[in-house]
Parts: C-alpha cells; sequence; structure tokens
C-alpha cells in the first residue's frame, strides 16, 4: 500500500502557468477529438449480424417447360386459376416438397421439391419459381415472402433436371436494428383473377413478376445452385430442387443511436488519455523545473493542529 506524496504548485488564475495549462487541457481536447474523427471508425454507420434464418415452404410454385419448338411449352402452377387460364399449356404433374430439420433446431435446413411432369417431350428449357415465407429475429424482426428462381436450359433434350443452391438474402438499403418489418408479407406470386389469362402469360414470361419483386429492398436470392441435367426423351420429366437455408446469413443494419454515440465516446476516450498523458508530462517538466513561477506547497510540510 502506498500513499503518494505530492508538490502543489498554485498560481492565480489569470497568470500565465493558469492559462498554459487550460489552453493545454482545449488542445488536447480539440485534437483528440479531431484525430478519433479523422483516423476513421468514430462513428459506425453499420453493423453486420449473423443469423440462421426461419424459412417455410408456402406450397406456391410455378413452373415451365420448354421444348424447341415455339409450340412446344407447357405449364403447371398450384394456382388453379392460372392452370385453367394456361388452356392447352398446361401439364398434369406430381409434386412433393419436404422440409428437413436436419440439427432439430426448429429450423429447416433445406427443403426439398420434386415435381414429375407427365405427358412432355423434347424439353430443352425449365423455369420456375418457388415462394417462401422468410423471416428474422435477432437483428431484426422481419418476415416477408420471398422467392427462388431457377432456370436452366440444354442443347439436348432431357428427361430430368436436378438443381441444389443456397437461399440467400439482399439487402439494397440498410435495415434498422431492432426494427419490426413488415413490409413485404403478401404473397408475390398471385393467382388469377379477372384477367387470368394475362397473368397466365406473365407467370409464362417471368418478366413481370421478377420485375416487381426484385424493385424491392429485401429480396431473397437462389445463389451458388449447381444443375445437373439428364438427357433423355420419354414422356415425362422430372425437376428437383434443393434449396439450402445458410446456417449463418450475414443481415447488415443501422445501429441506434445510442450505440452510435456510445461507440463514438469510447473513441473519443481512448485517444484523449493518450493525449491527457503527454499534456501530464508536460507540466510536471514546466512546474517541476520552476519553467514558471509558482507559488509550492509541499505534502512532506508539517501542518499545525489545534486542540
Amino acid at each position: 500500500y502506498a500513499e503518494p506524496l505530492a508538490a502543489r504548485h498554485h498560481a492565480p488564475a489569470a497568470s500565465l502557468p493558469a492559462l498554459l495549462r487550460a489552453a493545454g487541457l482545449v488542445c488536447a481536447v480539440v485534437v483528440s477529438a479531431a484525430l478519433a474523427f479523422n483516423t476513421g471508425g468514430m462513428w459506425i454507420k453499420s453493423r453486420t449480424y449473423f443469423e440462421q434464418p426461419t424459412v417455410r415452404y408456402m406450397h406456391d410454385l410455378v413452373v415451365v417447360l420448354e421444348g424447341a419448338g415455339a409450340e412446344e411449352r407447357w405449364f403447371w402452377s398450384t394456382f388453379p386459376d392460372l392452370n385453367e387460364a394456361a388452356g392447352d399449356r398446361f401439364v398434369a404433374a406430381r409434386v412433393t416438397a419436404q422440409e428437413v430439420d436436419a440439427n432439430q433446431d426448429g429450423k429447416p435446413d433445406r427443403i426439398e421439391l420434386q415435381l414429375r411432369a407427365r405427358g412432355v417431350q423434347n424439353v430443352r428449357s425449365v423455369r420456375a419459381l418457388a415462394q417462401f415465407r422468410y423471416a428474422l429475429q435477432d437483428a431484426v424482426d422481419l418476415e416477408m415472402t420471398g422467392l427462388a428462381y431457377v432456370e436452366h436450359s440444354s442443347g439436348v433434350v432431357g428427361s430430368a433436371l436436378a438443381v441444389d443452391g443456397d437461399l440467400r438474402l439482399r439487402q439494397r438499403n440498410l435495415l434498422e436494428e431492432k426494427e419490426v418489418r413488415r413490409a413485404y408479407t403478401e404473397g408475390v406470386l398471385e393467382p388469377g383473377r379477372p384477367g387470368g389469362a394475362q397473368r397466365a402469360d406473365a407467370a409464362l414470361r417471368f418478366g413481370p413478376v421478377l420485375s416487381a419483386y426484385l424493385a424491392r429492398n429485401e429480396t431473397t436470392s437462389f445463389s451458388g445452385a449447381q444443375a445437373v441435367w439428364e438427357k433423355g426423351g420419354g414422356g415425362d420429366f422430372e425437376l428437383s430442387v434443393t434449396v439450402r437455408v445458410p446456417p449463418s446469413e450475414a443481415v447488415t443494419v443501422r445501429p441506434r443511436r445510442i450505440e452510435v454515440l456510445k461507440f463514438g465516446w469510447i473513441q473519443f476516450l481512448a485517444t484523449l488519455a493518450v493525449f491527457l498523458y503527454v499534456l501530464r508530462w508536460f507540466e510536471w517538466f514546466l512546474f517541476h523545473h520552476r519553467l514558471l513561477h509558482t507559488r509550492v506547497i509541499s505534502d512532506l510540510q508539517l501542518k499545525a493542529h489545534r486542540f
């Protein structure tokens, strides 16, 4: 245990030593703030969190099969109105869907879709749109509908296509941290209404659907997909799509103001501590060597006590 003893220097408030010490303190504060700001990192503008999203298949699917000829086009969807509007382009199909939770954490790790279309031949191109319910809970409370778009074509006639990829989150702008986000909960794939033939044609072309979907701030994309095309010209065509959910999706958010201020305050204090140490040494040099005139009172001097 140690008790430090000090030599205390006193001077009037309007004297040169007092003004010099005040100017040094102000200079240390100003220089510390300027250095912390100009070197970057004082104000955090974004933060990235990693979270496994909760993805559920909504049992909404649109599939288009095409051959070499203009009339060789087949359509199937989960929407009866669209199928009816497609007319003779509609093809019967058997579809199965399965959500697989490999680690038993309550969140699907992959979703497997299989479609077997009957009575189609000379298939050379496949396009499909599947709709999912996408949710985040940690960094931001987000719920929305997302799409997985599959497209593949080949120069040879095929009998099956197997596609395997990840359903990734895409952001145009930052989300607010801890925000409750419900901007895109409506379904992107809508069933046919009055004018259903036009909607069926839009589904066949996929252009209007994807254009409106990609204009959103948050979307999902079927990225990193690997496709395996099996050649053959039988009467059936089998489509297998495996949609994998990333175990750690990157979510970029804008921090709350109190967190930005707290982080900036820490950066400022860390810089100020260095300049205060330098200022303390400079003051010690001035006053210890008596370069400025002050009145010195030492703690070693005995004080008179009255009883």
